[in-house]
């Protein structure tokens, strides 16, 4: 026979640090201390590091590399320039910056940026002196130059010792500021799960939901909540502000909240995030003879980065040894780290 529906009433919140490293979060994204806020820093960069070690640009008095940065107002702060090589000598738009430094134990080298030194548009950062920069293949945005008569004319098709590279240099900025923007998204909930709570997983006919975000929002900055819902985790909703998607949702639910800063000398902050949730639920058949008395602890950890692991294979092998791999990784106490 089957039971007569009923309301059960569920909430689920996040507000720890705990609880907001169960949901992904783009790189912009700060959840170190109490509330998750924008992380002050962005990296601009127009390459992906694909290339090989071997794949240079040779420095000299006379052969200068030149990385070009379209920068807005936002980015006018002090900052670091990466790159991936050497350079005795590193100007920005037109200016000497020293000292150069190594990152230990990479191939990376930096040099402190001020702030005042850079400009609203076009910004060139010249290298030269000797040493050499890697070049990652590209054809664009074309923001990579070469000169091989000090400056005076430069190239943005023929880099590398032949100059047979049309690319990018593997130069990057990091400035101490917030991004315009990141997201950090939540687990799929599942509502039937809500209702059963420690109980066997009911049949759920419908249900009606109120997300609540508690936020912190400074001049100048934003918080957007969005959700979505689905029948199943396959078939989602497009992402819709919450005031226009709640009410009657399916069975399972995810919000994301997009946090924003206009001039990137400011981020809001997400204190909490609470979902009410009334669900109309039909009991298991015979629930009153059956009940969960114990469980499998079980622990999901949910990265926001994507992983790709390689079985070992000769190639593998052939590339740990030419590249030294076993000192690389001597740190590590085990395979992962």
């Amino acid at each position: 026979m089957r039971n007569s529906p009923i309301t059960v009433d569920a909430e689920y919140v996040w507000h720890s640090q705990g609880d907001f490293e169960t949901c992904t979060r783009q790189v912009g994204i700060d959840n170190s201390a109490a509330g998750v806020r924008l992380a002050r820093s962005v990296m601009i960069q127009d390459e992906l590091g694909r290339t090989h070690i071997n794949n240079k640009q040779p420095l000299s008095a006379t052969t200068w590399a030149r990385k070009d940065f379209l920068l807005t107002s936002a980015d006018l702060v002090d900052g670091k320039l990466y790159f991936y090589g050497t350079a005795k000598r590193v100007t920005v738009n037109g200016t000497r910056v020293k000292p150069v430094k190594k990152l230990p134990s990479t191939g990376w080298s930096f040099v402190n940026i001020p702030g005042k030194l850079l400009n609203k548009g076009l910004n060139s950062f010249v290298f030269s002196g000797g040493g050499e920069l890697l070049v990652a293949d590209s054809l664009y945005p074309d923001r990579s130059a070469c000169s091989i008569d000090g400056g005076q004319t430069w190239d943005y098709s023929a880099m590398g010792p032949q100059g047979m590279n049309d690319g990018e240099y593997l130069v990057r900025l990091r400035l101490d500021r917030y991004p315009a923007s990141a997201v950090i998204t939540s687990p799929v909930i599942d509502l039937a799960t809500l209702a059963a709570q420690d109980g066997i997983l009911p049949a759920l006919e419908g249900a009606k939901v109120k997300l609540i975000a508690e936020t912190d929002k400074p001049p100048g900055t934003a918080v957007r909540l969005q959700v979505r819902t689905a029948p199943q985790p396959n078939a989602w909703s497009p992402w819709r502000a919450v005031g226009k998607a709640m009410g009657a949702v399916e069975r399972y639910v995810q919000w994301r909240a997009i946090l924003q800063s206009k001039t990137g000398d400011a981020t809001p902050i997400l204190r909490r995030v609470v979902l009410k949730a009334g669900l109309r639920v039909v009991p298991a058949a015979g629930e009153a003879k059956a009940r969960v008395v114990a469980g499998t602890p079980a622990q999901r950890a949910v990265s926001s980065y994507s992983f790709a692991y390689q079985e070992p294979t000769e190639r593998l092998a052939r590339l740990r040894e030419q590249y030294d791999l076993e000192k690389v990784i001597a740190g590590g106490d085990s395979e992962l780290e």
